[in-house]
């Protein structure tokens, strides 16, 4: 019913003559595929759908415990406490410092921040890497407590790539083949450098076989795949609802709506 009141205001108040409501994931995906799994790195949710043929499955679809937002909060409260008479620029600081390491032993890889001031401050590598928390659950605050950074030895835990498979899992068996075969990474967290080469890797870890030949893959737009898709599906005849369509039915049919 909402979506047919909102039809009703595009066509009538604002006179639009054709609409469609798509999903963001098979928007993002259309760009490159028509099939297979899409994981949103967004601001303030991480989701993850499997999508057949451009429709999404939402029965499937996952949605993960933290997403950028989170993790710049922990990685601020994370600086202030290893750096508490600094003021720290977030922003440039999570653009240019962040990435995930392929193996948690061994995180060496710092980098230097020039301050205001002048004075240079010196990001040990294990902060560095607060993108991790997608793989090791309460790495950050782990770290503030002075553990060492490793995953726990026993019991299941909930990471993004367990998320991805749950979301594989949910689907009929007889498709996980067609969308295993590509996961598109989309949105600001897509840019996590080494996040794919890490995914991909603890793909091949947990279900070596299902994900023998699965692509992981980053478009060089990843934060406007859903724009880059959209003005395909807004070049391909037929894949809007006009307002005589409308009007003879007075609603909007199901594939074209989200």
């Amino acid at each position: 019913k909402d979506r047919e009141d909102l039809a009703e205001y595009f066509f009538e108040k604002l006179g639009c003559k054709s609409l469609a409501m798509l999903w963001d994931a098979p928007l993002a995906l259309h760009g490159t595929h028509k099939t297979g799994i899409v994981v949103d790195f967004g601001h303030t949710t991480t989701t993850i759908l499997p999508v057949i043929d451009t429709l999404p499955i939402p029965t499937a679809m996952r949605h993960f415990r933290f997403a950028r937002r989170h993790l710049q909060e922990r990685f601020h409260r994370a600086l202030e406490q290893r750096f508490p008479s600094s003021t720290v620029t977030l922003r440039w600081v999570s653009e240019h410092l962040g990435h995930t390491l392929g193996q948690v032993p061994g995180l060496s890889d710092s980098a230097s921040y020039e301050m205001p001031d002048g004075d240079i401050l010196q990001v040990p590598g294990e902060l560095c890497a607060y993108s991790l928390e997608y793989f090791i659950p309460d790495y950050l605050n782990n770290l503030m407590k002075g553990e060492a950074p490793c995953p726990p030895a026993e019991g299941p835990t909930q990471t993004i790539v367990t998320d991805i498979i749950a979301a594989v899992e949910s689907c009929a068996e007889e498709v996980r083949p067609a969308l295993v075969k590509q996961i598109l990474l989309t949105g600001g967290g897509a840019k996590t450098r080494g996040i794919t080469a890490r995914i991909r890797e603890e793909l091949l870890v947990q279900q070596p076989e299902l994900f023998r030949e699965t692509a992981v893959y980053v478009t060089i737009q990843a934060l406007c795949d859903v724009w880059v898709g959209a003005a395909k599906v807004a070049a391909t005849e037929g894949s809007f609802y006009t307002k005589q369509q409308f009007n003879e039915s007075s609603r909007l049919p199901s594939p074209l709506v989200a």
